[in-house]
């Protein structure tokens, strides 16, 4: 899309600007289940873990997820209250992007590339620009937060593994 917005439009930009527009209604989420984890540091009873590294790790778990949920509720916000007010108050019909989710979505649709006035006018929008510039340096951050989850994960695994043995 940025490169779209410097160059000028393209034969694919009406794509482009439909795939980043529903980017953009898109927060990223995560569904990292702590039930059994919050059941063990409630019970008080982290104790019977002998390993002190293990517990250590348990213990400053929701730290390191808390900073991806962070991230999530700061996107979600972005959306809501920043995006979607944008999208309303520059007319721009979301039914070709909510139809990507709901299949059965009822409401006659025109998919966004096929309307070249609006491809041109978003693509010129300063506004727009900036919103995405945001947008994509958020996920940049969010992917980044991932990859310390994934190695925290990896590393209390190979703590568990290890005090298995």
């Amino acid at each position: 899309f940025l490169r779209e917005f410097e160059t000028g439009p393209s034969a694919d930009a009406g794509l482009v600007v439909e795939a980043t527009l529903l980017e953009m209604l898109n927060p990223q989420t995560s569904d990292v289940g702590n039930g059994t984890l919050e059941a063990l540091l409630s019970s008080g009873r982290l104790d019977i873990l002998e390993d002190r590294e293990l517990r250590a790790q348990l213990a400053g778990w929701k730290g390191v997820i808390s900073e991806v949920w962070d991230d999530q509720a700061s996107h979600s916000k972005l959306v809501f209250e920043t995006f979607i007010p944008y999208f309303v108050e520059e007319r721009i019909p979301a039914g070709s992007l909510m139809n990507r989710w709901q299949k059965e979505w009822a409401a006659p649709i025109t998919a966004l590339g096929d309307d070249p006035d609006l491809v041109a006018r978003v693509l010129a929008d300063e506004r727009m620009r900036v919103l995405v510039q945001l947008r994509y340096g958020y996920k940049l951050h969010t992917a980044d937060e991932f990859d310390i989850v994934i190695a925290a994960v990896d590393a209390l695994l190979a703590n568990i593994e290890a005090s298995l043995n």
